[in-house]
């Protein structure tokens, strides 16, 4: 599970999630079996380009211990704090 966010220096988490989905392409994964990425982001508008590239889902900034937690858990299984 990567969480990766969107505003970055140098490169923007886009193309992070661009390049390793291409990568992922390269070693003949499928995309949604590869790994899972939220995207982080304090700006709503920009999220939905990042499900269009493979991304499994996004989480608002700043970030709330409780929805960190339920996106885990829904992405990877029972996570308790």
């Amino acid at each position: 599970m990567i969480l990766l966010d969107i505003a970055m220096p140098d490169m923007d988490g886009m193309e992070v999630l661009e390049k390793i989905r291409s990568y992922e392409e390269s070693c003949g994964i499928p995309l949604g079996r590869g790994v899972k990425i939220i995207m982080v982001t304090a700006l709503k508008e920009t999220f939905m380009q990042s499900f269009k590239k493979g991304a499994e889902d996004y989480i608002l900034k700043p970030v709330e211990l409780n929805a960190l937690l339920g996106k885990l858990n829904e992405h990877l299984g029972s996570i308790q704090a």
